[in-house]
C-alpha cells in the first residue's frame, strides 16, 4: 500500500506479493514531488527500518521494503509514507465496523442489507450473493453514502435466500463481509394477527381475527363477546 502527500504523487503502488515462509520478500513504491524529506514503512502503525530483519532502500523516486527471511508474523498490510515540507495525507485501506448480520424476512416484502466502512475515499463497493454479482436492476438497489453500504431487495422470494457479501475496495487494499439472509413463507398452520380499531360510531373496541387457513374473517366485539362471521 502507497501513502503520498500533497506535492508528491505515487507514480507505482506496492502490489501484494505471496511467498513461502523464510523466502525474502519485496515490496516496492515509487513516487514523485519536490524536496522529499522522508519516507516510511510500516506495519500495524509500527515503522519499519533496517536492522537484521528488514532493509530499506530510498532514492528520490523510489523505496524498497526487503524482508529478509518472511515469518508467519509477516502476513498482514503494510503502508507506505511519503511525506515533504507540505505534510503528508495517509491511504489508508476499508475496513467494515459495522458489518452484515443474519438477517430474515418473509416472502413477498423486502429485505435491507447495510454495513458501516471505514477508510480513505474514494471507495468500491460490490454486492455479491453465493459468489455472483449483484448489479442494481428493479429487484436490487445497490447504493453507498456517507460510509456506509445498502442492498435492499424487493419482492422476496425463495430464491433470495443464501449468503450475501460486500466487498470495498480503494487503492490501498480491500475487505470484505458476509452475512445470511432467510425468506421464510408463510406458516402453514394458523397464521393470526390482531388489529385493534377503534369505531367512534360504536363506542367501544373491536379486534379483527384473519385465519388464512379457514380463509374467513371474523368480527370480535369484546364488549359483549359476541362473534360474527363475515
Amino acid at each position: 500500500m502507497c501513502i503520498c502527500c500533497s506535492s508528491v504523487l505515487a507514480s507505482m503502488f506496492a502490489k501484494s506479493v505471496s511467498v513461502t515462509m523464510g523466502d525474502p520478500a519485496t515490496l516496492q513504491c515509487r513516487f514523485s514531488g519536490t524536496r522529499v524529506l522522508k519516507v516510511k514503512w510500516l506495519k500495524d502503525g509500527r515503522e519499519l527500518t533496517s536492522g537484521h530483519r528488514y532493509k530499506v532502500q530510498s532514492t528520490d523516486k523510489s523505496s524498497v521494503l526487503n524482508i529478509l527471511r518472511t515469518e508467519k508474523s509477516d502476513s498482514g498490510d503494510y503502508n507506505f509514507e511519503v511525506s515533504n515540507d507540505v505534510g503528508s495525507n495517509q491511504i489508508i485501506k476499508p475496513s467494515f465496523t459495522r458489518k452484515l448480520k443474519k438477517t430474515e424476512s418473509i416472502k413477498g416484502s423486502f429485505a435491507h442489507l447495510e454495513c458501516l466502512l471505514s477508510g480513505s475515499l474514494p471507495i468500491s463497493v460490490l454486492w455479491y450473493k453465493d459468489e455472483k454479482e449483484i448489479k442494481t436492476d428493479d429487484k436490487h438497489k445497490c447504493t453507498f453514502f456517507e460510509n456506509t453500504a445498502f442492498l435492499e431487495i424487493s419482492r422476496l422470494d425463495s430464491a433470495d435466500s443464501g449468503s450475501y457479501t460486500c466487498i470495498a475496495t480503494n487503492k490501498a487494499g480491500k475487505d470484505q463481509c458476509s452475512g445470511a439472509l432467510i425468506v421464510k413463507g408463510l406458516d402453514n398452520h394458523f397464521f393470526v394477527f390482531y388489529i385493534a380499531v377503534s369505531l367512534a360510531l360504536f363506542g367501544f373496541r373491536h379486534f379483527l381475527t384473519f385465519n388464512l387457513k379457514h380463509n374467513y374473517t371474523s368480527l370480535r366485539n369484546f364488549h359483549d363477546d359476541n362473534t360474527f362471521l363475515l
